[in-house]
Protein backbone atom coordinates (compact mmCIF):
# COMPACT_ATOMS: atom_id res chain seq x y z
CA UNK A 1 0.00 0.00 0.00
CA UNK A 2 1.45 3.45 -1.06
CA UNK A 3 1.58 6.47 1.15
CA UNK A 4 -0.54 9.24 1.09
CA UNK A 5 -0.68 13.04 1.99
CA UNK A 6 -3.16 14.30 4.71
CA UNK A 7 -3.71 17.66 3.19
CA UNK A 8 -6.51 19.42 5.58
CA UNK A 9 -6.35 19.83 8.97
CA UNK A 10 -8.97 20.72 11.31
CA UNK A 11 -8.90 20.93 14.80
CA UNK A 12 -5.96 18.93 14.75
CA UNK A 13 -7.10 16.00 12.44
CA UNK A 14 -6.60 15.17 8.50
CA UNK A 15 -10.34 15.28 6.55
CA UNK A 16 -8.81 14.44 3.22
CA UNK A 17 -6.39 12.08 1.58
CA UNK A 18 -4.51 12.26 -1.85
CA UNK A 19 -2.45 9.58 -3.45
CA UNK A 20 0.51 10.96 -5.04
CA UNK A 21 0.34 9.17 -8.33
CA UNK A 22 0.83 5.43 -9.50
CA UNK A 23 -1.78 2.53 -9.41
CA UNK A 24 -2.90 2.97 -5.31
CA UNK A 25 -4.72 1.01 -3.01
CA UNK A 26 -6.51 2.37 0.67
CA UNK A 27 -9.65 1.87 2.48
CA UNK A 28 -11.10 4.89 4.32
CA UNK A 29 -12.50 2.86 7.39
CA UNK A 30 -8.72 1.34 7.59
CA UNK A 31 -7.18 4.56 8.03
CA UNK A 32 -10.18 5.95 9.85
CA UNK A 33 -9.72 3.57 12.53
CA UNK A 34 -6.23 3.39 12.61
CA UNK A 35 -6.55 6.68 15.03
CA UNK A 36 -3.99 8.87 13.35
CA UNK A 37 -6.96 10.15 11.36
CA UNK A 38 -10.32 11.41 13.38
CA UNK A 39 -12.85 9.01 12.67
CA UNK A 40 -15.62 11.88 11.86
CA UNK A 41 -13.77 13.89 9.92
CA UNK A 42 -12.10 11.64 6.83
CA UNK A 43 -14.21 11.91 4.21
CA UNK A 44 -12.71 12.94 0.95
CA UNK A 45 -10.14 10.86 -1.13
CA UNK A 46 -8.85 11.82 -4.27
CA UNK A 47 -7.02 9.10 -5.99
CA UNK A 48 -5.16 11.23 -8.43
CA UNK A 49 -3.31 9.65 -11.48
CA UNK A 50 -2.91 5.65 -12.14
CA UNK A 51 -5.19 3.15 -11.76
CA UNK A 52 -6.88 3.55 -8.09
CA UNK A 53 -8.52 1.06 -5.75
CA UNK A 54 -10.44 3.18 -3.48
CA UNK A 55 -12.67 2.40 -0.23
CA UNK A 56 -14.69 5.21 1.54
CA UNK A 57 -16.30 4.88 4.91
CA UNK A 58 -19.32 4.36 6.62
CA UNK A 59 -19.62 7.99 6.57
CA UNK A 60 -20.51 10.45 4.02
CA UNK A 61 -17.95 10.56 1.70
CA UNK A 62 -16.47 11.97 -1.37
CA UNK A 63 -14.01 9.94 -3.67
CA UNK A 64 -12.57 11.48 -7.16
CA UNK A 65 -10.56 8.65 -9.21
CA UNK A 66 -8.66 11.22 -11.24
CA UNK A 67 -6.95 9.85 -14.14
CA UNK A 68 -6.79 6.13 -14.73
CA UNK A 69 -9.03 3.25 -14.82
CA UNK A 70 -10.29 3.22 -11.17
CA UNK A 71 -12.72 1.09 -8.76
CA UNK A 72 -14.45 3.06 -6.27
CA UNK A 73 -16.42 2.01 -3.18
CA UNK A 74 -18.80 4.12 -1.58
CA UNK A 75 -19.35 1.67 1.45
CA UNK A 76 -22.17 2.79 3.63
CA UNK A 77 -23.58 6.31 4.00
CA UNK A 78 -24.35 9.04 1.36
CA UNK A 79 -21.40 8.87 -0.92
CA UNK A 80 -20.58 11.45 -3.54
CA UNK A 81 -18.13 8.84 -5.69
CA UNK A 82 -16.55 10.56 -9.11
CA UNK A 83 -14.73 8.39 -11.73
CA UNK A 84 -13.57 11.33 -13.80
CA UNK A 85 -11.17 10.31 -16.50
CA UNK A 86 -10.50 6.61 -17.78
CA UNK A 87 -13.06 3.71 -17.69
CA UNK A 88 -13.87 3.46 -13.94
CA UNK A 89 -16.02 1.27 -12.05
CA UNK A 90 -18.46 2.62 -9.06
CA UNK A 91 -19.80 0.97 -6.66
CA UNK A 92 -22.50 2.95 -4.37
CA UNK A 93 -23.26 0.30 -2.08
CA UNK A 94 -25.56 1.54 1.03
CA UNK A 95 -26.95 4.84 1.49
CA UNK A 96 -28.46 7.12 -0.84
CA UNK A 97 -25.66 7.67 -3.05
CA UNK A 98 -24.10 10.11 -6.60
CA UNK A 99 -22.13 8.28 -9.03
CA UNK A 100 -20.42 9.99 -11.93
CA UNK A 101 -19.01 8.61 -14.52
CA UNK A 102 -17.36 11.54 -16.19
CA UNK A 103 -15.47 10.48 -19.31
CA UNK A 104 -14.44 7.10 -20.95
CA UNK A 105 -16.42 4.21 -20.57
CA UNK A 106 -17.91 3.73 -17.18
CA UNK A 107 -19.48 0.66 -15.12
CA UNK A 108 -22.12 2.12 -12.12
CA UNK A 109 -23.19 -0.36 -9.86
CA UNK A 110 -26.03 0.71 -7.60
CA UNK A 111 -26.89 -0.74 -4.24
CA UNK A 112 -28.91 -0.01 -1.97
CA UNK A 113 -30.88 3.30 -1.28
CA UNK A 114 -32.05 5.63 -3.63
CA UNK A 115 -29.31 6.44 -5.72
CA UNK A 116 -28.48 8.93 -8.48
CA UNK A 117 -26.60 7.94 -11.48
CA UNK A 118 -24.56 10.93 -13.85
CA UNK A 119 -22.85 9.04 -16.88
CA UNK A 120 -21.44 11.79 -18.58
CA UNK A 121 -19.03 11.17 -21.56
CA UNK A 122 -18.33 7.73 -23.07
CA UNK A 123 -20.80 4.17 -22.85
CA UNK A 124 -21.65 4.10 -19.44
CA UNK A 125 -23.13 0.14 -18.45
CA UNK A 126 -25.78 0.86 -15.55
CA UNK A 127 -26.56 -2.52 -12.96
CA UNK A 128 -28.53 -2.90 -9.75
CA UNK A 129 -31.03 -0.62 -10.93
CA UNK A 130 -34.88 -0.94 -9.39
CA UNK A 131 -36.17 2.32 -10.92
CA UNK A 132 -34.79 4.00 -14.35
CA UNK A 133 -35.73 7.26 -15.27
CA UNK A 134 -34.31 10.07 -17.47
CA UNK A 135 -34.36 14.02 -17.10
CA UNK A 136 -33.76 13.69 -21.45
CA UNK A 137 -33.72 10.88 -23.40
CA UNK A 138 -33.04 11.99 -26.29
CA UNK A 139 -29.41 10.56 -26.49
CA UNK A 140 -30.21 7.49 -24.44
CA UNK A 141 -30.65 3.83 -26.28
CA UNK A 142 -32.92 1.50 -24.68
CA UNK A 143 -34.08 -1.48 -26.24
CA UNK A 144 -37.28 -1.60 -24.71
CA UNK A 145 -40.62 -2.51 -27.04
CA UNK A 146 -42.58 0.79 -25.94
CA UNK A 147 -41.87 4.63 -26.85
CA UNK A 148 -40.18 6.88 -24.78
CA UNK A 149 -41.83 10.80 -24.87
CA UNK A 150 -38.98 13.30 -25.19
CA UNK A 151 -39.60 16.92 -23.34
CA UNK A 152 -40.46 20.07 -26.08
CA UNK A 153 -39.75 23.37 -25.86
CA UNK A 154 -41.57 25.21 -28.24
CA UNK A 155 -41.65 28.95 -29.89
CA UNK A 156 -44.14 28.54 -33.00
CA UNK A 157 -47.40 26.99 -33.17
CA UNK A 158 -47.71 24.43 -35.78
CA UNK A 159 -48.55 27.52 -38.73
CA UNK A 160 -45.61 28.61 -37.76
CA UNK A 161 -46.94 31.65 -35.55
CA UNK A 162 -45.34 32.51 -32.39
CA UNK A 163 -46.00 31.77 -29.25
CA UNK A 164 -48.00 34.22 -27.50
CA UNK A 165 -50.17 34.42 -24.33
CA UNK A 166 -53.27 35.34 -26.07
CA UNK A 167 -55.61 33.45 -28.05
CA UNK A 168 -55.45 29.48 -28.83
CA UNK A 169 -52.66 27.72 -30.54
CA UNK A 170 -52.66 24.09 -32.54
CA UNK A 171 -49.57 22.30 -31.65
CA UNK A 172 -49.18 19.64 -34.56
CA UNK A 173 -48.44 15.65 -33.29
CA UNK A 174 -45.50 16.26 -35.80
CA UNK A 175 -43.58 19.07 -33.68
CA UNK A 176 -44.15 16.91 -30.60
CA UNK A 177 -43.79 12.96 -31.24
CA UNK A 178 -40.29 14.16 -34.01
CA UNK A 179 -37.67 13.66 -31.22
CA UNK A 180 -39.74 10.67 -29.35
CA UNK A 181 -38.25 7.22 -29.64
CA UNK A 182 -39.44 3.81 -30.29
CA UNK A 183 -36.79 1.00 -30.53
CA UNK A 184 -39.56 -1.41 -32.43
CA UNK A 185 -41.43 0.87 -34.52
CA UNK A 186 -40.64 4.55 -37.11
CA UNK A 187 -41.80 7.45 -35.31
CA UNK A 188 -44.37 7.79 -37.83
CA UNK A 189 -46.24 5.16 -35.82
CA UNK A 190 -46.47 6.70 -32.70
CA UNK A 191 -49.71 8.86 -31.51
CA UNK A 192 -50.42 11.04 -28.98
CA UNK A 193 -52.51 9.01 -26.38
CA UNK A 194 -53.67 11.96 -24.07
CA UNK A 195 -52.66 15.74 -23.04
CA UNK A 196 -53.21 16.82 -19.26
CA UNK A 197 -51.43 18.98 -16.64
CA UNK A 198 -51.34 22.55 -18.11
CA UNK A 199 -49.71 24.87 -16.73
CA UNK A 200 -50.77 28.51 -18.07
CA UNK A 201 -54.10 27.41 -19.55
CA UNK A 202 -55.99 24.65 -20.28
CA UNK A 203 -54.68 22.12 -22.90
CA UNK A 204 -56.89 19.10 -25.16
CA UNK A 205 -56.27 16.74 -27.96
CA UNK A 206 -58.08 17.28 -31.34
CA UNK A 207 -60.06 14.60 -33.29
CA UNK A 208 -56.69 14.54 -35.47
CA UNK A 209 -54.37 13.47 -33.11
CA UNK A 210 -53.09 17.23 -32.68
CA UNK A 211 -53.23 19.50 -29.08
CA UNK A 212 -55.02 22.62 -28.73
CA UNK A 213 -53.84 24.95 -25.94
CA UNK A 214 -55.39 28.06 -24.91
CA UNK A 215 -53.39 30.67 -22.67
CA UNK A 216 -54.55 32.16 -19.70
CA UNK A 217 -53.90 35.91 -20.53
CA UNK A 218 -53.41 36.10 -16.66
CA UNK A 219 -50.38 34.31 -16.23
CA UNK A 220 -46.82 35.12 -15.95
CA UNK A 221 -45.01 31.75 -15.35
CA UNK A 222 -43.57 29.65 -18.39
CA UNK A 223 -47.21 27.88 -19.76
CA UNK A 224 -47.01 24.34 -20.86
CA UNK A 225 -48.27 20.79 -20.65
CA UNK A 226 -47.82 17.19 -20.47
CA UNK A 227 -48.38 14.26 -23.09
CA UNK A 228 -48.92 10.47 -23.38
CA UNK A 229 -47.66 8.86 -26.60
CA UNK A 230 -48.36 5.44 -27.70
CA UNK A 231 -46.76 3.47 -31.02
CA UNK A 232 -48.70 1.64 -33.41
CA UNK A 233 -49.50 -1.63 -31.22
CA UNK A 234 -50.86 0.68 -28.41
CA UNK A 235 -47.62 0.05 -26.08
CA UNK A 236 -47.18 2.77 -23.71
CA UNK A 237 -44.00 3.08 -21.06
CA UNK A 238 -44.93 2.46 -17.61
CA UNK A 239 -43.05 4.35 -14.87
CA UNK A 240 -43.05 3.76 -11.08
CA UNK A 241 -44.55 6.21 -9.25
CA UNK A 242 -44.75 6.54 -4.86
CA UNK A 243 -42.61 4.35 -2.74
CA UNK A 244 -44.06 0.76 -2.86
CA UNK A 245 -42.62 -2.42 -1.86
CA UNK A 246 -39.96 -3.25 -4.17
CA UNK A 247 -38.73 0.64 -4.68
CA UNK A 248 -35.65 1.39 -2.08
CA UNK A 249 -36.74 3.04 1.08
CA UNK A 250 -40.76 2.20 0.58
CA UNK A 251 -42.79 0.03 2.69
CA UNK A 252 -46.31 -1.28 2.09
CA UNK A 253 -47.94 -2.89 -1.12
CA UNK A 254 -45.98 -2.84 -4.48
CA UNK A 255 -45.23 0.12 -6.35
CA UNK A 256 -48.23 1.97 -8.56
CA UNK A 257 -46.90 2.49 -12.18
CA UNK A 258 -48.28 5.19 -14.69
CA UNK A 259 -47.90 6.15 -18.10
CA UNK A 260 -44.86 7.97 -18.94
CA UNK A 261 -45.29 11.84 -19.95
CA UNK A 262 -43.53 14.34 -21.58
CA UNK A 263 -43.25 17.86 -20.57
CA UNK A 264 -43.70 20.77 -23.19
CA UNK A 265 -42.61 24.02 -22.55
CA UNK A 266 -44.29 27.06 -24.70
CA UNK A 267 -41.76 30.08 -24.85
CA UNK A 268 -43.48 32.95 -25.88
CA UNK A 269 -42.05 36.39 -26.91
CA UNK A 270 -41.56 37.48 -23.92
CA UNK A 271 -39.17 34.74 -22.33
CA UNK A 272 -36.93 35.65 -25.80
CA UNK A 273 -34.53 38.59 -26.78
CA UNK A 274 -34.59 40.91 -29.40
CA UNK A 275 -33.11 38.07 -31.71
CA UNK A 276 -35.99 35.95 -30.77
CA UNK A 277 -33.33 33.61 -28.83
CA UNK A 278 -33.77 31.95 -25.39
CA UNK A 279 -31.22 30.89 -22.71
CA UNK A 280 -31.45 27.44 -23.26
CA UNK A 281 -31.49 26.88 -19.33
CA UNK A 282 -34.48 29.49 -18.51
CA UNK A 283 -37.23 26.25 -18.15
CA UNK A 284 -34.52 24.92 -15.92
CA UNK A 285 -33.78 27.94 -13.54
CA UNK A 286 -37.90 28.65 -13.46
CA UNK A 287 -38.69 25.34 -12.30
CA UNK A 288 -35.90 25.30 -9.74
CA UNK A 289 -37.04 28.45 -8.62
CA UNK A 290 -40.64 27.27 -7.85
CA UNK A 291 -39.23 23.99 -6.32
CA UNK A 292 -36.57 25.91 -4.10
Amino acid sequence: MRNFTPVFRVTGSFNCLIAPGGADSFDGSTYANTGFFNNSLLVNFLGGGGNDEMGGSTRNDKLWGGTGNDTEYGYAGDDKVYGEEGDDVLLGQDGNDLLGGGVDNDALVEGNGADVVWGGDGADTLTDKEKLSFKDVSNVDLTIGSPLPVKDTLTTSSSGAAITRTGSHLISKLQLLANDKDWDSAVTDLRILAVSQAKGGTVSLTASGDVLFTPDASYTGVMGFKYQVADAQNNITQVNVGTGKGVAGGTGAAAQTAPMKAAVFLASADLQDSQARMDPLLIQQRVCARRC
